[in-house]
C-alpha cells in the first residue's frame, strides 16, 4: 500500500507545466521567416556529406539517391569571369610542382649514382678516362696546328707558283785537281756537277724551262797550269858551239843547254850548264 502510493504522490507534488501561450499576429510576423538554401551552400553541405560518406572507400546510399543542383545552368558568358584573378595561384601551383620535379628528379639521379661514386673501380675508371681526354684534346690541338700550318704552306707554294720565275740551279763545289803540274800540251782539269736538289724548274711564261739533262750536266776547269819542272841533267839538247872571246883566237870554245821557252820549272840538278866544244864548230 505505501510502496503503490508512493508514485501517486510524486506525480501529485511534481509541478503543473506552464499555460500555452497562443503567438498573436503581430509577434509572427515580427519572426524571420525561413529561408531555402542558396545552392552554394547547398553545394558546400552536398560536399560535407560526400566527403563523410566516402571516407570508407564507397558512397552511402543517401548519397547516391540525393538530387542534383536546382536552379538554371550557368551563363556560358559569365564562364571565366574570375580566372584573371585565379591566374597567378594557378601559376605559382604550377611552379612550385616543377621546383618539386625537379628536386625528385635530382634526387632520384643522386641516389642511382651514389653507389657508383663509392665504388673504388668506378673512380680509378674516372680517373682513367679523365686522363685520356686530357691527352685526346692535347693530340687534337696538335692535328689542327699542324693541319693548320701544311694549309698555310700548301697556299704558299701555290702563290709563289703563279709568279714568273727562271730556271734555278746550283754547283756543287769543285773537285780537287788531279794533278799538281801540267805534263803534257793539256793541263789537268777540275770537275764539278749540278746539285740535284736546288733544281728549281723555271714558272710562268716568260722564261723558258730547264734543259733536259740538267741533273746529270758536268762542267770542267782548268787547273794547276804551270808545267811540271824537268831536271837540268834531262836537257839533252845543245846550242851550237861559241867562243868565249872572239878577239882572241887562241880562246876556248863552249856550249850551253838548250832550254825552250816556255811555262814551267827548271830543277838544277846538275852544275854542267854549259860545257867545252871545239871551236872548229863555234859559229862566231
Amino acid at each position: 500500500m505505501d510502496a503503490a502510493a508512493t508514485p501517486a504522490a510524486a506525480a501529485a507534488e511534481q509541478p503543473p507545466p506552464p499555460p500555452a501561450v497562443e503567438a498573436s499576429p503581430a509577434a509572427a510576423a515580427a519572426a524571420p521567416a525561413p529561408t531555402a538554401p542558396t545552392p552554394s551552400q547547398r553545394s558546400v553541405v552536398q560536399k560535407s556529406q560526400l566527403q563523410g560518406s566516402i571516407r570508407d572507400g564507397l558512397p552511402s546510399e543517401d548519397t547516391l539517391n540525393e538530387n542534383t543542383l536546382e536552379g538554371e545552368p550557368p551563363n556560358p558568358a559569365d564562364v571565366g569571369e574570375y580566372t584573371g584573378q585565379l591566374s597567378d595561384v594557378s601559376d605559382g601551383e604550377d611552379e612550385g610542382a616543377q621546383r618539386t620535379a625537379s628536386r625528385n628528379a635530382l634526387s632520384t639521379w643522386y641516389r642511382r649514382i651514389q653507389p657508383l661514386i663509392r665504388n673504388k673501380r668506378v673512380r680509378v675508371f674516372a680517373i682513367i678516362n679523365t686522363i685520356l681526354t686530357i691527352l685526346n684534346l692535347i693530340l687534337f690541338i696538335g692535328c689542327m696546328v699542324i693541319l693548320g700550318f701544311l694549309i698555310f704552306e700548301a697556299v704558299e707554294v701555290n702563290n709563289r707558283s703563279q709568279q714568273d720565275k727562271p730556271c734555278i740551279f746550283q754547283w756543287t763545289e769543285w773537285s780537287a785537281c788531279p794533278a799538281t803540274c801540267a805534263s803534257g800540251d793539256k793541263p789537268p782539269l777540275k770537275t764539278r756537277y749540278v746539285n740535284r736538289s736546288s733544281v728549281i724548274q723555271a714558272r710562268g711564261s716568260n722564261y723558258k724551262p730547264c734543259p733536259k739533262g740538267l741533273e746529270s750536266r758536268k762542267d770542267y776547269a782548268p787547273c794547276n797550269t804551270h808545267r811540271c819542272p824537268i831536271k837540268l841533267s834531262s836537257v839533252t839538247e845543245w846550242t851550237n858551239c861559241f867562243k868565249k872571246d872572239v878577239t882572241d883566237a887562241t880562246s876556248k870554245c863552249y856550249q850551253m843547254r838548250n832550254l825552250t821557252i816556255g811555262d814551267y820549272l827548271v830543277e838544277i840538278d846538275t852544275t854542267e850548264l854549259t860545257k867545252e866544244c871545239e871551236c872548229s864548230l863555234a859559229v862566231n
